[in-house]
């Protein structure tokens, strides 16, 4: 089995295959194998980065792609954790959360900015300023109007924001002005349905979408 020390985030399931799973941590990224409700290493699994892992995604069935201090790192998962590329964050000191829909990946940062990159792109298609405090919450879906993006902070109440990913543009109506929520703890879409959950410290709270 595969034991994981120090972990300090996850990332799971390649899209296609047997399900994996990837912890990282200030020391670099573990990948493993999951079977039969066990979890077994795969070949040359350690992935070493040069500093603190604090996210980490799958891009696709053979690539992921880890937040390194104010990098995206990307190694190519076959090959015995082969790095690919890399490019820094623009006007990040620490990349905080990552999320990836279609082509479009967006990387949250400590001061709260998210840029959205298209395709192997280093500079950002789009800079959202939304954010005051450090972007922890970074989740992207499907819904009745397309694919979108929710970006938050987990340190201020109403501290969330919907973003079209098509038009890259963020709604300014949502949250509304007299929609009290508070310090929201994690984010969810639906895959089934065109429904996004928030998740605060008391409650959940359910948006048709």
């Amino acid at each position: 089995c595969l034991t994981i020390v120090d972990s300090t985030v996850t990332a799971s399931c390649c899209e296609a295959g047997a399900p994996c799973l990837c912890t990282g941590s200030q020391y670099g990224a573990y990948l493993g194998q999951v079977k039969a409700g066990s979890t077994s290493s795969v070949r040359g699994s350690n992935i070493t980065a040069a500093g603190n892992v604090s996210d980490l995604i799958f891009t696709s069935d053979n690539e992921i792609a880890c937040a390194v201090n104010n990098r995206v790192v990307f190694f190519d998962i076959r090959k015995t954790g082969k790095f690919l590329r890399q490019f820094d964050d623009e006007g990040a000191l620490q990349v905080t959360r990552l999320a990836r829909h279609a082509s479009v990946l967006a990387v949250g940062s400590s001061s709260g900015v998210v840029n959205l990159y298209v395709g192997e792109a280093t500079k950002p298609a789009k800079t959202m300023l939304n954010l005051s405090t450090a972007c922890d919450l970074l989740v992207a879906g499907e819904t009745s109007a397309g694919s979108a993006l929710i970006m938050g902070s987990s340190q201020q109440a109403n501290g969330f924001r919907f973003v079209n990913l098509s038009s890259m543009t963020v709604a300014a109506s949502f949250p509304e002005v007299g929609m009290k929520h508070g310090f929201t703890q994690c984010v969810a879409f639906n895959p089934a349905a065109p429904v996004f959950t928030i998740g605060e410290r008391s409650r959940i709270v359910n948006y048709k979408c």
